[in-house]
């Protein structure tokens, strides 16, 4: 399982459970005691949820800006990434890489976005169309493609939590478990378990390198729960 994504899915199930608890106990205050009893001591459960929903809602956010800055400094280009391995991807090329040879390359860089960089420029430039090198062009997913999908899944867990938070009892369970299952294919080809990008941390770059992507924001998506993951913008 990816690291990020199962903080996520458990701060998002955690706060649930908790706020089914506190409406179920808001519920049997209403039977035990007295309207003013039961409204003091609702509004002290209303309190402690409130409380958990914006701490479970900055856990999100610092989740998504870890990740966000480690997918920035793994996208930095570098001149020290770049190989003599590039020339056979320009114009310089001595010969014609066959797609098993793409293939190789590609396998041997998978740590190095840059050079992962390069290769997928080569192919969308020269191998255009359906042919043997366009699945090897599928498989190659920089940090900026990664960071999307990271900033999908926190933009979708944000939602849940406000709904939650508004009304537990407005959003089933299976909706919950769905947001916490296992990803689909697609995005788990893209992400993996995020161990390479946090590999990245120890790298010594400039500060800007930490700022590549800080266009990309998240936006709460409180309205669809089909888990398409589109509101990023």
């Amino acid at each position: 399982m990816n690291r990020i994504i199962e903080k996520n899915q458990g701060i998002v199930k955690g706060f649930y459970r908790t706020a089914v608890n506190i409406a179920n106990e808001k519920a049997e205050n209403n039977r035990k005691y007295k309207s003013d009893i039961a409204d003091t001591e609702n509004k002290k459960l209303e309190a402690e949820k409130e409380s958990l929903y914006n701490k479970s809602r900055e856990q999100i956010i610092s989740n998504f800006n870890e990740i966000k800055e480690l997918c920035s400094i793994a996208g930095f280009p570098t001149a020290e990434n770049i190989t003599s391995d590039s020339i056979f991807f320009s114009d310089k090329s001595p010969k014609e890489l066959t797609a098993e040879e793409v293939k190789a390359y590609r396998d041997k860089y998978t740590d190095n976005y840059t050079m992962l960089r390069i290769i997928k420029n080569w192919l969308e430039e020269k191998h255009t169309g359906l042919n043997d090198y366009t699945d090897i062009k599928h498989t190659i997913h920089l940090p900026l493609e990664q960071l999307r999908e990271y900033a999908e899944n926190a933009s979708t867990g944000l939602g849940l939590l406000a709904t939650i938070n508004r009304n537990p009892e407005s959003i089933s369970s299976a909706v919950i478990d769905t947001y916490c299952g296992e990803l689909n294919k697609c995005t788990t080809d893209i992400i993996g378990n995020g161990d390479t990008l946090y590999s990245k941390n120890k790298t010594s770059l400039p500060e800007k390198s930490k700022h590549l992507y800080d266009f990309i924001v998240l936006q709460e998506n409180q309205q669809n729960y089909g888990f398409n993951f589109n509101h990023v913008r």
